[in-house]
């Protein structure tokens, strides 16, 4: 029988009741033993409300054994709650799940990766919709892996953004990782397998029901260091994500917008009860102590970055020149440097964090201070 097969059947009797299930299984020490001793088993001492006792039958026999030639398929795994690759803050949060379903390239969870949610409106503005382009890409540059839930609007520009300069993205799903939704994004979900992963507390066959997105919404929180809001309104599924971040005590984000946008107030909100605005990549870094570690490459031998310089011929140096002539989009930066996207975004947020240059109407510029030297 396949190792996985009591762990299975286990897990989707008991789905509703992580906690509940990872009492039984550190109780009998796996699940075979659990269903072995299922006669004996006090269930209200657990702590399951409703007293059933696990068993096995043949419809549940036929659901496991699809899931068991599922993950035989090259790209599927199931991740478990003891796995070194299991999402390192998922594990700290009140009720982890004991199992993840994951397709596509499972060294997206390799060296323990800095995670950050982003989520927001699915009927974001199209301004909304490209700032959350632009900072994901800019934070995927950065190496920073990018978590958010597939949906319509902001989930999906996330991913988008990510995607555009080669980084790694994680989508996690509020259905089964063979059910794809909304279903128009079966590409968006192709190419995120090919370098990120797609990841599902849910069996597969679990279809979307509106029950749940809270579920999913408290992983990709959960998963996360930090969780920014781009675009929400007051009553979204995007406010209950940083409720239930700042619930497990990470950072809760934020970017402004309009006052006069619906979309924003959400933001807003977040704001005012002590998020923090955030209006560029170089914030969130800065939010999580992190701009040192992506300054370094400017510093000298000594440790120190000399006044006004880096070092000739490097990437930094070439933008630096080609900005002298005046401001210029990212696409023909890339064209006159030479280097691919992630690059030339990496050494962007690098020369944004040391005041050199800055972002002004989907163009970069010198900074004033780097313009006089």
């Amino acid at each position: 029988m396949h190792s996985h097969f009591h762990l299975l059947a286990l897990y989707r009797q008991l789905l509703d009741q992580p906690r509940v299930l990872a009492r039984l299984l550190d109780r009998f020490g796996n699940a075979e033993r659990v269903f072995e001793h299922a006669g004996l088993i006090d269930m209200h001492e657990c702590g399951q409300r409703d007293p059933k006792l696990v068993y096995l039958n043949d419809d549940l026999e036929k659901q496991v054994k699809h899931d068991i030639r599922w993950l035989e398929v090259p790209g599927h795994y199931l991740i478990e709650l003891d796995d070194d690759r299991y999402p390192h803050h998922l594990k700290q949060i009140f009720d982890p799940p004991v199992v993840l379903f994951a397709k596509g390239n499972l060294a997206a969870l390799d060296d323990r990766p800095i995670f950050v949610a982003m989520v927001g409106s699915r009927k974001a503005t199209r301004l909304g919709l490209q700032q959350a382009r632009n900072l994901a890409a800019d934070l995927s540059g950065s190496g920073i892996i990018v978590v958010s839930g597939l949906a319509l609007g902001i989930d999906a520009a996330s991913h988008e953004g990510c995607l555009s300069v080669g980084g790694k993205t994680l989508a996690v799903l509020g259905a089964g990782c063979d059910k794809i939704y909304p279903a128009r994004h079966h590409n968006l979900a192709e190419r995120i397998c090919v370098d990120g992963l797609l990841i599902s507390e849910f069996p597969l066959g679990a279809i979307p029901y509106p029950a749940n997105f809270p579920r999913r919404n408290r992983v990709v929180a959960g998963m996360s260091r930090a969780t920014i809001v781009v675009e929400a309104a007051l009553r979204s599924g995007s406010l209950i994500s940083a409720r239930l971040a700042a619930a497990e005590g990470r950072e809760v984000m934020a970017m402004p917008g309009l006052v006069t946008n619906p979309q924003a107030r959400g933001c807003h909100y977040l704001i005012k009860d002590g998020a923090a605005l955030i209006e560029s990549a170089a914030d969130v870094l800065n939010e999580l102590g992190l701009s040192e570690q992506l300054i370094l490459p400017l510093f000298n031998a000594s440790g120190s970055v000399e006044s006004g310089a880096v070092e000739p011929g490097s990437v930094e140096a070439r933008v630096l020149e080609q900005l002298t002539q005046g401001a210029m989009s990212t696409d023909s930066l890339i064209e006159c440097v030479g280097e691919s996207a992630q690059t030339l975004n990496v050494c962007l947020v690098n020369l944004e964090l040391l005041g050199y240059v800055h972002a002004s109407g989907g163009r970069f510029e010198l900074s004033r201070s780097m313009a006089d030297k």
